[in-house]
């Protein structure tokens, strides 16, 4: 399986990771290895997580993190509390 980062998403994290970093650069480093590792057992395990809130999706959630990975149609979405929008990759709600 072959995971591809939507570009919403990738910019998202490299400005979370960067933002985290100007106060904690250790923390920076845990934030983006758990989302990374998170996000490698996609690869072996495609059904990982939860049936997603749009159909044809599913969540995978990376505790301690407030993140949750959305993942659907081979793109890979991050969405945090701070930014709760849903990237369009023409799927329908559920």
């Amino acid at each position: 399986m072959k995971l591809r980062w939507s570009p919403e998403a990738a910019a998202e994290f490299a400005h979370l990771v960067r933002h985290i970093r100007k106060d904690n650069p250790s923390a920076a480093t845990r934030v983006a290895r758990v989302v990374v590792d998170g996000i490698a057992q996609l690869k072996k395990f495609p059904s990982l997580g939860r049936r997603g809130r749009v159909d044809g999706t599913r969540e995978l959630v990376l505790p301690p993190l407030p993140f949750v990975v959305v993942t659907g149609y081979a793109k890979i979405m991050l969405k945090s509390p701070e930014s709760c929008m849903v990237h369009n990759v023409g799927l329908k709600r559920s």
